[in-house]
């Protein structure tokens, strides 16, 4: 399978993921800073930990990766790729704030260590994954994007 083209998330939904995941930070530390001093045991060390964290966080969700190919996309990151045909395209969903959804009828979930991983594979299936790519977290406008040029009139 021949790779078309390769994209990585939008920095913007990267920045908004790290946003979000400080503002719960924040939330749990004022939190803290309620309980008397001897139960919330505060620590500067832990907010500084916190903030490493959501550097992890921002470089987790930039490698993921989603590649272009002749037959089909596929996404790949923490740990699997997910695996969609051209041939099973179903719809395009645009829900609220810009977010785009491309649903298949049916993809293929394959896992980084090559075994079956049952408890993520449930996960992924609970939630649809395997069924749709959320494209508008690669592109901002994706009628013109590489996907949009394969999708054509569909």
């Amino acid at each position: 399978m021949r790779v078309i083209s390769e994209h990585r998330p939008r920095w913007s939904y990267v920045f908004l993921m790290t946003l979000l995941y400080l503002a719960m930070m924040a939330c749990l530390f004022a939190l803290m800073a309620l309980l008397p001093w001897e139960w919330a045991g505060f620590r500067w060390s832990e907010l500084a930990a916190g903030v490493v964290a959501s550097g992890f966080l921002a470089y987790m969700v930039r490698t993921r990766v989603l590649c272009i190919t002749q037959a089909g996309v596929f996404v790949e990151g923490s740990g699997s790729r997910v695996t969609v045909r051209w041939t099973d395209f179903e719809r395009v969903r645009e829900r609220s704030h810009g977010r785009v959804e491309l649903w298949f009828t049916d993809g293929e979930v394959e896992f980084a260590n090559g075994g079956p991983n049952r408890r993520m594979d449930r996960r992924l299936r609970r939630r649809d994954a395997q069924r749709r790519v959320f494209i508008s977290r690669y592109f901002r406008d994706w009628r013109t994007s590489p996907v949009g040029v394969a999708l054509g009139d569909r």
